[in-house]
């Protein structure tokens, strides 16, 4: 975790303890977008909210998360499709 300060929570360990894991980091904006589209469509017969990538304010670098906004089956066919 030293290179890179953004972690997210992964799961309580046995102790009671949260476990934490390091974000995937992206050095520009293509990369992490594309990463992105390739993950949404991979997955999308099951998303529920869209992926997509952000430029983080700690480490300057680019991260993939998801969005507040719940997709509608239309949206997730056209990805799907693209």
């Amino acid at each position: 975790m030293k290179d890179n300060p953004c972690v997210k929570f992964a799961y309580i360990d046995t102790d009671g303890q949260p476990v934490y894991k390091n974000k995937l980091c992206f050095d520009t904006d293509v990369e992490a977008i594309a990463y992105a589209k390739k993950m949404n469509k991979l997955n999308a017969d099951r998303l529920i909210r869209k992926l997509v990538a952000y430029k983080c304010p700690k480490c300057l670098k680019w991260h993939v998360g998801r969005t507040y906004a719940t997709l509608s089956d239309k949206e997730r066919e056209k990805i799907k499709n693209d």
